[in-house]
């Protein structure tokens, strides 16, 4: 599972173009548990 918490303009941002690489920056993650993510470039 996945859980989003955006601002309104985020979220406006990803309803209206999807969710896509090219939308971030950077990504934030929890430090506990697995230290993975997958990431297609």
């Amino acid at each position: 599972m996945l859980d989003i918490y955006a601002g309104s303009h985020a979220l406006k941002t990803i309803q209206e173009q999807g969710f896509s690489q090219q939308l971030f920056t950077s990504m934030l993650g929890a430090s506990g548990g697995p230290k993975w993510f997958v990431l297609k470039s």
